[in-house]
């Protein structure tokens, strides 16, 4: 889930040139290898199932993306003329370029660079969290209030169940706001909320596995939108937990998340690892898969 509640602020940054002369510039050129970098597998290709995953990425596309989907059966065609099966670098990167110096695809562009946390000056929403932190008082921002407010929740999520159609304008909205920290936290710390609105932990003492009964609730197959904001939030914490390792912090989002309790950086650092350790020891990863 990108963070972007501070984008009231980046958004009124001018937005930067993309091609100069006829070219790609070379700051944009870099956020496109960097792009295959991160969706290609551990052989340094991207094939179907990697293109797929770029694409859901990119686009914030929620639909499932087959095999013989017209993007992929056109990128693929285009960009591996040799038929081998798989992009390298030149030809992924070569799909976004020619999208944007032959098909004028500007405005799709810009999209795909918010979707995956690139702002207007083609530097990432991370890399301007302090300099945000001066300027906006975050706590007055309509996506923080309303990250806040669980009538609003509840009132989206009705309304998303009731008309179906409205699902991914609904979902593009939720992505524009920051995540919603009681969620959040009940992921987090693997606890759900009963009835008198108290966090309480699911555990059955007569189990050999004490988290068995709380994947059930934390991954809800009887709510699809619910499940789907869930899944956001879990690939939330997987990328924290690989910028730590890259030694990137996305500080003013952990500590909003968790101002309540006002913990550290590093105890939130600890509840990710815990949490991803608990996803795989205690059957998380199981019942994700059965859902």
């Amino acid at each position: 889930m990108i963070r972007i509640d501070i984008l009231e602020t980046f958004n009124n940054i001018e937005r930067a040139a993309l091609v100069k002369n006829g070219e790609i510039v070379p700051e944009l050129l870099e956020i496109f290898k960097s792009w295959f970098n991160h969706f290609k597998n551990e052989n340094g290709i991207i094939t179907t199932n990697e293109l797929k995953n770029a694409i859901q990425k990119t686009t914030n596309c929620y639909d499932t993306i087959k095999d013989n989907d017209k993007r992929i059966i056109n990128i693929m065609s285009t960009y591996d003329p040799q038929d081998n099966g798989f992009l390298d670098e030149d030809g992924f990167v070569g799909f976004f370029k020619d999208s944007l110096l032959i098909n004028k695809k500007v405005e799709a562009i810009w999209d795909n660079l918010t979707k995956m946390g690139i702002r207007n000056d083609l530097k990432r929403v991370e890399d301007g969290l302090k300099y945000a932190k001066k300027e906006v008082d975050k706590s007055s921002l309509p996506r923080y209030c309303l990250s806040k407010d669980p009538e609003f929740f509840e009132a989206l999520e009705k309304m998303m169940d009731i008309t179906p159609t409205l699902v991914n304008e609904g979902y593009n909205f939720i992505n524009l706001l920051m995540t919603n920290s009681k969620i959040y936290q009940q992921i987090i710390k693997l606890k759900i909320d009963d009835e008198s609105k108290n966090f309480e932990k699911v555990i059955d003492p007569l189990s050999n596995n004490p988290h068995e009964k709380i994947w059930p609730k934390i991954f809800d197959n009887k709510n699809n939108n619910k499940l789907m904001y869930t899944l956001q939030i879990v690939e939330s914490i997987i990328e924290d937990l690989e910028l730590y390792r890259d030694n990137i912090d996305s500080n003013d989002h952990d500590l909003a998340l968790f101002e309540e309790e006002n913990l550290s950086l590093e105890n939130i650092k600890n509840l990710k690892n815990q949490w991803l350790n608990d996803f795989f020891t205690t059957g998380g990863f199981d019942y994700l898969n059965k859902v």
